[in-house]
């Protein structure tokens, strides 16, 4: 199934180039989204934990793409671009960010469960809007790999529009594979207890209803929301950590419409507004970890606690050929120290990358190429311990993007996905990086930011699938422009 699922996003995205992808993303303007936030609460399916309350950014248009044939769209959680013809049929490819699991001090009642992490899911989708009636199916599988299963649902909405104002009405009926249930619901042998029996999942239908809806107060003002609730299947339901059937969602945001960014094309003139292409640039940073550093997981099972050193660095260096093609080359280091456990790791990367956008207001590049990786485990306690993992070149994938201010300020952000072989354990790295630059000097920029770097290694011991070793925390860049 999940080979499928990506044989399909390729099909979507090769249907997207075909139909002028690149032309479509050159006019995509900034500056016609309101900028804002939103409040967000969500019912947690699982015994004894609290419903999640969240405070987000919101990037919003008056209307959503429901109701246009915009590249951008967004459906069921995620966002993606999308070939919609007049014909009414419509293929996009989508990426979410999933909420669902757990971590086991949530709650008493999920104590000596191994962490059911968040994760990152892609999908295809694909949807007919000829009838007042729309109808699409969307299918997601883990980007992380935490399990093999899918989620797919099949979707009946009626938007409803007016000159200032909409709102969308759906029902949509919903199914989770066998692993995608057993991996967020399901309780091991190993992990039973008899309060809480063994539990396999398997093959789970439901259904969910919603409404979403928005406005324009006065010239300026966006605001939106949205209410649903998903009845589970039995086979979720029955679950031994699983409280109720039924999970609501609520969600409102406001947003303010005013330019913010730079222009795509600034006069000639426009000195406040310069725009150079460097043929080089080199970054430098460095993290701070916070208690949930990288390998806290190989820290505690090895009898320790969450004390201890973390040090992350990494090095980037950029070349500019032939107008929108790059050459990259990466450094990244990372090291753990615990009174039970430490770590270093050493990760190379060499890739090319190619501007899909490239205007004095933005930038977005995707790259892919290869990366080693070397990893040394130490571990305490008799009798110590100690192996070093070398992974051999493997392939590297990613994204990144950055956004301009009228002057000096520009955010940016990076998503690195690699596969890991770290004999006998294989599994998957992902990083993410998000921050804020100021070009202080000519050629100089000072930045901070965010990190997360997640190791997800496949452990086969029969307790868990994997194990995901996270490092985050706050970053501090230095960027030089040659």
């Amino acid at each position: 199934m999940s080979r499928w699922l990506v044989a399909a996003v390729a099909a979507c995205l090769s249907q997207l180039a075909a139909a002028g992808l690149r032309e479509r993303l050159l006019d995509f303007d900034l500056n016609d989204f309101a900028i804002g936030a939103g409040l967000a609460t969500t019912e947690s399916p699982y015994v004894g934990v609290r419903n999640s309350f969240t405070v987000y950014p919101a990037i919003a248009s008056l209307f959503p793409g429901a109701f246009d044939d915009d590249l951008a769209f967004n459906r069921d959680g995620g966002y993606g671009i999308r070939w919609a013809p007049p014909s009414g049929l419509e293929l996009g490819a989508l990426i979410r960010y999933q909420s669902l699991g757990f971590e086991s001090s949530d709650s008493p009642e999920l104590g000596g469960l191994p962490d059911r992490p968040w994760t990152l899911e892609i999908g295809p989708s694909i949807g007919w809007r000829a009838w007042p009636v729309h109808v699409d199916y969307t299918a997601f599988v883990d980007l992380l790999r935490h399990h093999t299963g899918a989620s797919q649902t099949l979707r009946f909405s009626l938007p409803k529009r007016w000159e200032r104002s909409y709102v969308i009405p759906e029902i949509a009926l919903r199914r989770y594979g066998t692993s995608f249930v057993d991996y967020y619901f399901g309780v091991s042998a190993i992990a039973a207890t008899p309060d809480r029996p063994a539990y396999a999942g398997s093959d789970a239908d439901g259904w969910s209803a919603g409404v979403s809806w928005g406005a324009q107060l006065g010239p300026r003002w966006l605001v939106s929301g949205r209410v649903s609730v998903e009845q589970f299947g039995r086979e979720i339901s029955a679950s031994p950590i699983v409280e109720t059937d039924r999970r609501g969602y609520v969600s409102l945001q406001a947003a303010y419409l005013q330019p913010l960014w730079r222009s795509k094309a600034p006069a000639a003139t426009d000195a406040s507004q310069p725009f150079d292409r460097p043929a080089l640039t080199v970054t430098m940073a460095a993290a701070a970890a916070d208690t949930h550093a990288w390998l806290t997981s190989v820290a505690e099972h090895a009898g320790g606690d969450r004390a201890g050193d973390a040090e992350l660095a990494y090095l980037a260096a950029r070349v500019r050929i032939a107008g929108r093609h790059r050459l990259e080359i990466e450094r990244y280091a990372a090291s753990r120290e615990s009174g039970a456990a430490g770590a270093e790791l050493d990760d190379w990367r060499a890739s090319y990358a190619f501007a899909v956008l490239d205007d004095p207001q933005k930038e977005v590049t995707v790259d892919a190429g290869l990366h080693f990786m070397r990893l040394d485990l130490e571990l305490a306690g008799p009798p110590a311990s100690g192996a070093t993992r070398r992974s051999p070149a493997l392939p590297a994938l990613g994204v990144s993007a950055e956004a301009r201010f009228p002057r000096k300020l520009a955010v940016n952000g990076q998503l690195r996905w690699s596969l890991l072989d770290l004999d006998p354990r294989e599994g998957r790295r992902l990083f993410i990086s998000l921050g804020m630059t100021h070009r202080t000097f000519a050629h100089v920029a000072l930045g901070f930011g965010y990190v997360l770097d997640r190791l997800s290694l496949d452990l086969g011991d029969g307790v868990t699938s994997a194990v995901d070793l996270d490092y985050r925390g706050p970053s501090f860049t230095v960027t030089g422009y040659f």
